[in-house]
């Protein structure tokens, strides 16, 4: 008899943003990326990279939008990676929960996201 999957939903809705990250998830591995969209407790990215990125449980991230004056240090703790492109430079998506240095950069970064998609009307 076939086992039933198990739906997780999300606990918080994630707002699309579209920020600029650089990333790093060892001493020999870092690349540019951007945030796709972010929740109180979690984000996705889009990854670029030269190396097959593969393993990897946790990417330190600096994120610099313009609405901020100094970089958001986040550490992201990965749940999810999946290749969109097979050809280097590769590309990945990766999702999972963040952590920030800061959590009044935290707040800000996520109340921006929220009026942006709230105006947005979608």
């Amino acid at each position: 008899m076939p086992q039933k999957k198990t739906v997780v939903q999300r606990q918080y809705r994630r707002f699309p943003v579209c920020f600029p990250a650089e990333y790093a998830c060892d001493e020999s591995v870092a690349g540019k990326g951007e945030v796709c969209d972010i929740s109180p407790v979690g984000m996705a990215l889009k990854l670029y990279s030269d190396r097959v990125l593969d393993g990897y449980e946790s990417i330190r991230l600096t994120l610099q939008p313009d609405l901020i004056k100094k970089p958001a240090e986040v550490q992201l703790n990965v749940r999810w990676i999946k290749a969109l492109d097979h050809n280097s430079p590769y590309i990945y998506m990766a999702g999972g929960t963040h952590t920030f240095a800061d959590p009044i950069l935290k707040n800000d970064l996520i109340e921006y996201a929220y009026n942006t998609w709230f105006r947005s009307g979608t």
